[in-house]
């Protein structure tokens, strides 16, 4: 004889606003020290988990991988070297890019083209024409996009976990507001990196100046 059986959809009304339905799932794309730090703040939200980090350097994503599992009690990160990889999976909402400058745009930019959220560290981008490229992109996309510039935190409280915020409640509300790309901010952003970027050092190997756009 059969007992009762339980229903197998149980309403999201039941797990509040972290169930599992309402849950923004993202990757980290770079987890050094500001990687951490942004990373550190999403994962204040009881609704924000992380199933992917990716860095070039094994002990660090191996390191977070590890802490993360351990944090939400369970076998849920992924960790990658490959951010094509992870761009791939279709349960990525967003993704959090704190990866060495001359990465910002163009990881950004296939994030967005893969239909992910976007909060990406400053400097934007490390040349204007990259800056337009990116803009261009988010056009009609409908995705969120933001950037950690310390001015527009000053005026907006644009912080990772903030946004991580913004992406949870239009998720759950079904929206996708789009983040305009202030051409002031970008024109200062770049100027203030371009005399110094003459060539970047990824992992401390060899020296590049990130993919042509």
């Amino acid at each position: 004889m059969l007992g009762s059986v339980a229903p197998a959809i149980v309403p999201s009304s039941v797990f509040g606003a972290a169930a599992p339905s309402n849950r923004v799932h993202l990757a980290a794309f770079g987890v050094g020290g500001r990687g951490t730090a942004d990373t550190s703040g999403i994962n204040a939200h009881p609704d924000a988990r992380f199933l992917a980090v990716c860095d070039c350097y094994e002990s660090r994503r191996e390191a977070k991988r590890r802490q993360w599992n351990k944090l939400y009690g369970g076998d849920y990160v992924k960790a990658y070297s490959n951010p094509w990889e992870v761009l791939e999976r279709k349960d990525i909402d967003a993704v959090v890019i704190a990866t060495p400058d001359h990465w910002h745009t163009p990881l950004a930019i296939a994030a967005i083209r893969a239909g992910k959220d976007v909060y990406v560290e400053k400097p934007l981008s490390v040349a204007m024409k990259w800056s337009w490229r990116l803009r261009d992109e988010m056009q009609g996309k409908g995705r969120i996009l933001q950037y950690g510039t310390s001015s527009a935190r000053a005026r907006i409280s644009a912080t990772p976990a903030s946004w991580c915020a913004t992406a949870t409640s239009a998720r759950c509300r079904g929206l996708t507001p789009g983040v305009r790309i202030s051409r002031s901010n970008m024109a200062s952003l770049a100027a203030k990196r371009r005399s110094r970027f003459t060539a970047m050092v990824p992992c401390g190997r060899s020296r590049a100046r990130g993919p042509e756009l």
